[in-house]
């Protein structure tokens, strides 16, 4: 329900989207035309390039920000989401052997 919030001097339908401020930015994605949505650093990216299999421009690579159309996006979040899905697993990374719970005292 878009209305005047009291803290923007401007009515909120009157204020600019969040994102890519450049209409004319598009995929940094090499075989993509389409308009860019979300931008992000290289370095966020560079880790899952071979996973995806995207092949970026090298004026992105060198200014160090991609930008990526919707479509991109999405397939470098699932990747992404599977990675951080792993690393939450409770063990991952422990060194220490597993030991089981010892078994409670007996009270007799």
């Amino acid at each position: 329900m878009p209305g005047f919030n009291p803290k923007h001097k401007k009515p909120i339908d009157q204020t600019q989207p969040m994102g890519v401020k450049k209409a004319a930015e598009k995929c940094s994605v090499e075989s993509c035309s389409e308009s860019g949505m979300h931008s992000m650093s290289y370095q966020n990216l560079e880790g899952y390039l071979s996973k995806v299999g995207f092949k970026v421009r090298e004026e992105a690579s060198k200014t160090k920000k991609v930008v990526l159309c919707k479509k991109h996006y999405k397939i470098f979040k699932k990747e992404k989401y599977k990675d951080e899905k792993l690393l939450k697993h409770k063990n991952f990374g422990d060194t220490k052997e597993y030991r089981p719970p010892k078994p409670p005292k007996e009270m007799f």
